[in-house]
C-alpha cells in the first residue's frame, strides 16, 4: 500500500512536491478508501490532471525512478543520476531529494534519498511503530560513506562505497532479508514509463497484441477474468478465444487472439488484429492491470486514456474500487487529458499539476483548496478555471 511520495528539485519540480494518498477521517469510511493498519484511510485511486507540459508525466516518473533505484540499482550503470535536477535556473542546484512511504507486510516504511549527478549524498530507510526507527542511514562525508543502522543491514556495510546504488538494492546481492521483502513488494507495481516516454510493450502494436495473447493463453485464470468483464466495455465482443499454433514446427507456440461476436443471427469470430485500435489498446492495458489487481500492488499509468473512449476510463477505475476484482487492495494512479473522468472522482482523488512563470511545476490535491464540496460540479468548475491546472490559451 502506497501512502505518499514526493521530493524536491526533481526535473520540472524545482520546489517541494508531494502526492498523498492518505485522507482525513472526516472523509468517511467508503469503498473509495482502504483502511491502514493504524486505523487511517488511504485512496484506492488517484487521477492526475493538468495542461500539456505541466509536469504530470514527471510526477509519475519520480515514483518510477525511486522504485527502480531502491530495487534495481545494484547493477553498475543501470540507472543514471544525471539530469534529474531542475535545470531552468541561472545556477542550478544539483542535489535532488525523493522519498516514499508505504506499507509492506503491515510494516510502515519510509525511504528517503538525496543524490547529485555523481553519487548518493544521503539515504535512509526507517520503519514506524510509535515513531520512525532507523534501519539504516548512509551519508557521504567528503571522501567516504558513513553508514549506521540496525543489525539487519550490517552485512551490506561492506558494499556501501557504491555511489550510484541504494543500500536496499545492494543488499539483494547478499540475500538481505529486508531488501528481499521490499524488492518483492515493489515487484507488484506496474508503470508504463521509461526515460523517453511510454514503454514500448504498453503501446498498441501487432507485436504487443501477440505478447498479450501469450500471457492470456498461458494463464487460464487471467483469460477467464478478461472474459467476465470484456462485455461491460461495450466493444461488441462476447469473448476472446486464444488459439495456439506451432507455426515453425519446432515446439514453439504462437498465441493468436480471436474475437467472438454475437448478435440476433448467431455468433461470429475474427482475429483481434482486425478489431479497432481502441479494442486492442484496452486488451493490452488489461493484461498489465490484472496482475496488479491480483497482487495488491500499484499501477501508475501515464495517459491511461490512450486509444480509449473517455467513458472507458471510469470502468478501469471501477475495477480498483470493486472488492471482487480487487480483493487485495491494489491502487491506481494515472495521468489523463480526459477531463470527463472528473465526473467519476471525488475531491480526495484528484491531483492537479500546473507550471508557473518560472517553469516550475507544482502539484496539489483538490481538497487542499478550501471550500470544495463533493456535491460541486467538479468537471464544470475545472473547465471554468476555478481550480487552476488548465492551459492558458
Amino acid at each position: 500500500m502506497i501512502l505518499e511520495f514526493g521530493g524536491r528539485n526533481y526535473t520540472s519540480f524545482g520546489d517541494e512536491f508531494s502526492v498523498d494518498f492518505r485522507v482525513d477521517a472526516k472523509a468517511g469510511d467508503r469503498n473509495i478508501f482502504m483502511n491502514t493498519p493504524d486505523g487511517g484511510y488511504v485512496n484506492r485511486v488517484m487521477g492526475v490532471f493538468g495542461a500539456n507540459a505541466s509536469g504530470k508525466t514527471r510526477l509519475l516518473k519520480s515514483l518510477s525512478f525511486l522504485i527502480q533505484f531502491m530495487t534495481r540499482s545494484e547493477t553498475p550503470g543501470n540507472l543514471r543520476l544525471r539530469e534529474k535536477h531542475f535545470l531552468f535556473r541561472a545556477e542550478p542546484e544539483t542535489e535532488t531529494d525523493l522519498h516514499i512511504e508505504f506499507i509492506c507486510q503491515d510494516i510502515h516504511y519510509r525511504y528517503e534519498l538525496r543524490f547529485n549527478p555523481e553519487r548518493v549524498v544521503w539515504e535512509k530507510l526507517s520503519f514506524k511503530k510509535a515513531r520512525f526507527n532507523t534501519l539504516f542511514e548512509r551519508e557521504w562525508m567528503d571522501k567516504s560513506y558513513s553508514v549506521k543502522g540496525q543489525d539487519t543491514f550490517k552485512d551490506v556495510n561492506r558494499l556501501a562505497d557504491r555511489p550510484d546504488a541504494s543500500l536496499i538494492a545492494l543488499g539483494l546481492q547478499l540475500g538481505n532479508p529486508t531488501s528481499m521483502v521490499i524488492r518483492d513488494y515493489f515487484s507488484t507495481y506496474y508503470g508504463n514509463q521509461w526515460k523517453f516516454g511510454l514503454r514500448e510493450k504498453h503501446t498498441n502494436s501487432e507485436h504487443n497484441v501477440y505478447d498479450t495473447s501469450e500471457y492470456f493463453g498461458t494463464n487460464e485464470t487471467a483469460l477467464n477474468w478478461l472474459n467476465t468483464i470484456i462485455t461491460s466495455f461495450d466493444l461488441g465482443l462476447n469473448s476472446v478465444i486464444i488459439q495456439s499454433f506451432d507455426v515453425l514446427n519446432n515446439g514453439s507456440l504462437t498465441y493468436h487472439p480471436i474475437a467472438s461476436h454475437r448478435n440476433d443471427e448467431g455468433s461470429y469470430s475474427m482475429s483481434l488484429l482486425f478489431e479497432s485500435t481502441g479494442t486492442q489498446a484496452l486488451y493490452i492495458l488489461l493484461r498489465f492491470i490484472y496482475p496488479v489487481l491480483q497482487s495488491g500492488g500499484v499501477a501508475y499509468i501515464d495517459e491511461i486514456e490512450s486509444g480509449l473512449h473517455s467513458h472507458v476510463v471510469p470502468r478501469i477505475i471501477d475495477l480498483f474500487l470493486s472488492e471482487s476484482h480487487n480483493p487485495k487492495g491494489a491502487q491506481l494512479i494515472f495521468t489523463t487529458h480526459s477531463d470527463y473522468v472528473l465526473t467519476h472522482l471525488e475531491k480526495y482523488q484528484i491531483q492537479l499539476v500546473e507550471k508557473d512563470d518560472r517553469l516550475i511545476s507544482t502539484t496539489y490535491r483538490l481538497d487542499d483548496i478550501s471550500g470544495i464540496k463533493n456535491v460541486d460540479n467538479l468537471h464544470a468548475k475545472y473547465h471554468a478555471g476555478v481550480y487552476g491546472a488548465i492551459p492558458e490559451m
